[in-house]
């Protein structure tokens, strides 16, 4: 440890530059001064408030009723944020936003550790129901969903990834009777959203865009993939799209950028007409009659019930499976669910059907020779590179993100259709990929036994278009307590057999010459079902998709847009819930498929279409 003081001494003095000569006492007092102030500023600096909004909580509950805002934004996450900066913009509206959480830690600011945040007051914990076709290795063989809680929602707690997915995407989205949905139409806002109008007296909402730092083992990791799918695909007139070192990300030098700060936080203490209520539980939506919604029902700090009017619309942006939650609990859904909890129905609607998600599925591979250096370093040093310099194994993302064509060696298509998520890795006790994906008790021990402090190459397949569907539907009759939730993750043939090809396409990376450089070997964690028939058949692996297929946690699609025609549509091309006025969903669960990757980008570009829609219609009222 005395080595470690006097590296962090000689740093300082780095940092304090030329000083004039002491004594060697007067010297140590000085740079010890220094190590407390810079490391208190930096601190400081990651726990500052005034990185978001205040609370408009306590001015809430003073206020006589009629308590009224022209809009409500329901939800402060990825979406969420977005239109409330974009439409308070306009200075002549009243803008209220109503989050179920409250300012994100510290700790969500280091992106690399927030995974810790899971099941947390930070987050949202629901588990699926369990199906036969998924998750069986699970914890009670039901799919974790994880989801956050706070200001920045899932992007509080999620790793970053900015991608937007194929133009294909949403031409598809366009042609299901959609317009203005094309890519032709909606790349402008992702221009959009990255680009800083800010003024010195006016600032305004925007990405903060960058490549990740990445850590040397990156570099070893990305040579591996790459030198082996290119052996593997050799001679193949079809090539996948390949592994990917720019991916880009919302983060600055180690820091997570979510739009609660740099679109919510940025602007909500400038703006008097933008107020924000935290720890504020919207239980549902309130009718005048059964065609215009007129205002929220919420719970505020957990003891105060409010009702409270908008002059001019709702939106709901509280994600994937909040937002048709809280439809369902004002009325819209299903009506033979509602009438289960005595729900009247207001309006019959496919709310929370169409759920979507890439899954994932996990592989591991064991380093026998010329093992990559992953150079941890410990707390202290890491601690100290993170918060002085922005720098090091905190500020790092060790992921590697490629995409394979499955199909490429039968010549099918040139078209991705694997998304894989890779990384090196040493599993311990107390941090493992099996733990964190809530595996169960005993799958963990047994990956353990196998692979605790060895260094390994985790590989996550993703389904980059999935085509089973889940959905979602009322577990209890009030809000706050979870959904049913029922994944269905593999449950249409087509996505059983992209993942054998997954599987193959994996399997045939062993056999080139850099694999066999490293030594890697499969680690085979046994599995009493699946091991009844013969390893590496078929029929093994279709067993081990049942068991390890599991969340990815990008879920999207469960307030469809389609046009009325469309039974299984919930809002219409303009975002308003279909057959009600001053009522619109915008996030993820708009989708009516979901995008090629992670599907951050395209939720913020959701979110400035739909904002700059409702100023549209401000315009021309």
């Amino acid at each position: 440890m005395p080595h470690k003081i006097a590296l962090i001494l000689l740093l300082l003095w780095g940092i304090r530059g030329n000083v004039a000569v002491v004594s060697n006492a007067q010297l140590f007092d000085n740079l010890v001064e220094d190590l407390f102030q810079n490391l208190t500023a930096a601190r400081d600096d990651l726990t500052n408030p005034q990185m978001w909004p205040s609370d408009y909580g306590e001015e809430l509950l003073t206020q006589r009723w009629p308590i009224a805002h022209d809009y409500i934004v329901v939800g402060a996450g990825n979406a969420g944020s977005v239109v409330a900066s974009r439409l308070s913009e306009n200075p002549n509206v009243s803008v209220l936003v109503l989050e179920a959480g409250g300012d994100p830690p510290s700790l969500s600011e280091v992106y690399i550790l927030s995974n810790l945040l899971q099941k947390t007051e930070y987050s949202w914990n629901d588990y699926a129901e369990p199906n036969p076709t998924s998750c069986k290795a699970m914890k009670d063989g039901r799919c974790f969903w994880l989801r956050g809680k706070m200001i920045s929602g899932t992007a509080g707690i999620n790793g970053n990834v900015f991608l937007v997915g194929r133009p294909s995407d949403y031409d598809e989205w366009q042609s299901q009777g959609n317009p203005g949905w094309s890519w032709e139409n909606i790349q402008e806002y992702f221009v959009k959203a990255t680009r800083d109008e800010s003024t010195e007296s006016e600032p305004k909402g925007s990405l903060v865009v960058n490549n990740y730092l990445r850590p040397e083992a990156f570099y070893t990791l990305r040579n591996l993939l790459e030198n082996a799918t290119e052996e593997v695909e050799m001679g193949y007139e079809s090539k996948s799209l390949g592994f990917k070192h720019d991916i880009l990300g919302t983060v600055d030098r180690g820091r997570r950028m979510s739009t609660g700060k740099t679109y919510l936080g940025k602007v909500a203490r400038h703006r008097k007409n933008l107020h924000v209520a935290k720890n504020a539980v919207v239980r549902k939506i309130l009718f005048n009659g059964k065609q215009k919604a007129a205002g929220v029902e919420v719970l505020l700090g957990n003891n105060k019930i409010l009702r409270i009017q908008a002059r001019k619309e709702i939106i709901l942006s509280a994600g994937t499976f909040n937002s048709p939650q809280i439809l369902m609990h004002s009325g819209i859904g299903p009506c033979g669910n509602l009438r289960k909890f005595k729900i009247p129905c207001i309006r019959n609607l496919a709310v929370g059907q169409n759920l979507q998600d890439h899954g994932m599925m996990s592989m591991t591979y064991r380093f026998t020779k010329n093992i990559p250096n992953l150079e941890q370093g410990d707390s202290v040093e890491n601690t100290f590179q993170y918060l002085i310099y922005q720098n090091g194994s905190l500020a790092s993302n060790p992921n590697l993100v490629g995409f394979i064509n499955s199909q490429a060696s039968q010549n099918l298509q040139n078209k991705s259709d694997v998304m894989i998520v890779s990384g090196i890795d040493q599993p311990t006790r107390e941090s493992n990929v099996f733990e964190f994906l809530q595996f169960r008790e005993e799958l963990v021990e047994k990956f353990l036994e196998l692979a605790e402090n060895q260094t390994t190459l985790q590989l996550q397949g993703l389904l980059i278009k999935p085509k089973s569907r889940g959905y979602i539907k009322l577990k209890y009759p009030e809000f706050g307590k979870g959904p049913e939730i029922h994944n269905n993750y593999a449950s249409v043939e087509e996505d059983r057999q992209t993942l054998l090809r997954y599987v193959r396409f994996v399997r045939s990376l062993e056999k080139t010459e850099v694999f066999h450089h490293f030594g890697l070997e499969y680690i085979r964690v046994p599995l009493p079902e699946c091991d009844v028939h013969e390893f590496d058949s078929d029929d093994y692996w279709y067993c081990y998709i049942r068991y390890f297929m599991i969340s990815a946690w990008h879920a999207a699609g469960t307030c469809k847009m389609g046009p009325s025609s469309d039974p299984s549509a919930v809002v219409d091309s303009e975002l308003k819930v279909h057959g009600v006025k001053g009522l619109r969903v915008i996030d993820a669960s708009i989708m009516p498929n979901i995008t090629s990757g992670n599907t951050n980008g395209p939720t913020i570009m959701i979110a400035e279409k739909g904002a700059q829609m409702i100023l549209d219609d401000l315009a021309r009222d």
